[in-house]
């Protein structure tokens, strides 16, 4: 690089800086100006109401009137930003997001509902209703098992948007989904770009269904006193498949289909390998899947020795409580998950006799048409072939 073009990207990194500084510090004033316009609003209208301004100011009515005014506000200036040609709509609503990201690590949570950027407020007629209608997460859980236990029959929910079992005898079983599914399952997915999907399956995964692990975990153990309980886990579309099949409905709270723990493993046959051999494999590459540095699952493609593709398999470890763990750390289970995936992996290479001869992280990429998990494209010629992580190159 020449000194005129490392001139060049000093200032434009300098100029980042400047630019970045000088819109947080708007925000930060646009942020005190709309908290005090929603303190004045509220104000006003205790007086101009006759009611005693505490009235308005009972923490559920100020936390709608607050989340109104945010989702508004958010809502105009993307809008806004879009009209002007100057920044695109995904690349402001991934930004926004990124930012929530980044208030939640400092531990203030924003409430975002469970379908992300599809939050009901114009024309909200049944926003009264819903508010005296919500229940916390665990009144939600202690009200599915009375009515399991009342019943005698199973009861099958959705727990911040993960879909969930509880037995008459209070087995807890949490509804797994994969990347593909999930994403085909939400309809504002449809046709975004794969950096979208695979940040909002990360959301749902370590947010909402680790979340849910834990909670039902605990639930279990705190009820029964026993410290290894752990709760089942199935699949999602499995399971409702099989309750179709069964005619039930999907509005329908009991079910007579009992979950199928899928153990400590998922392994999916993918759909996305084209032109597969129908010869015996003798290799396989590894690929651990990856979103933010955290591994979340693995591609195992198996091989012939012409290096064609027999099969794609996408490995996705399940979370597991340890006794005596009692943290609610998503991070640790995530760690944990990681750890089991590689030897997960290596034993299912061995049972099918193609050991692993490549190993490589990869970022989550999903096809936008189909949305398919993809391992990525490697030139047979120029791969390295590196050592398992246990064991010698075979």
């Amino acid at each position: 690089m020449t000194d005129d073009k490392k001139d060049v990207m000093v200032a434009m990194q300098a100029l980042m800086g400047r630019l970045s500084d000088m819109a947080r510090d708007r925000g930060t004033e646009q942020g005190a100006a709309l908290s005090l316009f929603l303190q004045r609003a509220l104000a006003d209208a205790a007086d101009a109401l006759d009611i005693a301004e505490s009235i308005l100011g009972e923490e559920d009515l100020a936390r709608e009137a607050a989340r109104r005014v945010v989702y508004n506000f958010t809502l105009g200036l993307l809008q806004s930003l879009e009209d002007t040609d100057h920044i695109d709509q995904v690349g402001a609503v991934m930004a926004a997001q990124q930012a929530i990201d980044e208030v939640d690590a400092d531990g203030v949570s924003l409430e975002y509902r469970d379908v992300p950027y599809a939050i009901p407020l114009d024309g909200d007629e049944d926003a009264e209703e819903r508010l005296d209608s919500e229940e916390s997460l665990e009144d939600e859980f202690r009200g599915m098992r009375l009515r399991a236990a009342e019943s005698g029959v199973s009861v099958r929910g959705y727990l911040l948007n993960v879909a969930c079992v509880v037995s008459p005898t209070g087995q807890w079983s949490i509804g797994f989904e994969t990347p593909d599914a999930y994403c085909g399952a939400v309809e504002q997915l449809d046709g975004e770009p794969s950096e979208v999907m695979a940040a909002m399956y990360r959301r749902w995964f370590v947010d909402h269904f680790l979340t849910i692990v834990w909670c039902c975990t605990a639930e279990m153990r705190d009820r029964t006193g026993d410290g290894s309980v752990v709760p089942g886990v199935f699949s999602r579309p499995a399971f409702e498949l099989a309750r179709s099949a069964r005619g039930e409905s999907e509005d329908q709270e009991e079910t007579a289909v009992k979950p199928i723990d899928l153990g400590d493993c998922y392994i999916e046959a993918s759909q996305h390998v084209l032109d597969a051999s129908d010869r015996k494999p003798v290799s396989s590459h590894f690929y651990k899947v990856t979103l933010d540095d955290q591994a979340f699952c693995g591609i195992l493609e198996l091989h012939t020795a012409d290096g064609r593709i027999t099969e794609q398999l996408n490995l996705f470890p399940l979370p597991k409580v340890e006794p005596g763990c009692e943290e609610l750390e998503n991070m640790a289970l995530l760690e944990d998950m990681a750890l089991r995936l590689e030897s997960q992996a290596t034993m299912l290479a061995a049972e099918r006799r193609a050991p692993i001869t490549l190993r490589r992280d990869i970022a989550l990429t999903m096809c936008e048409g189909h949305r398919m998990m993809m391992a990525p494209i490697v030139d047979s010629d120029a791969q390295t072939a590196q050592p398992p992580a246990h064991g010698s190159l075979h």
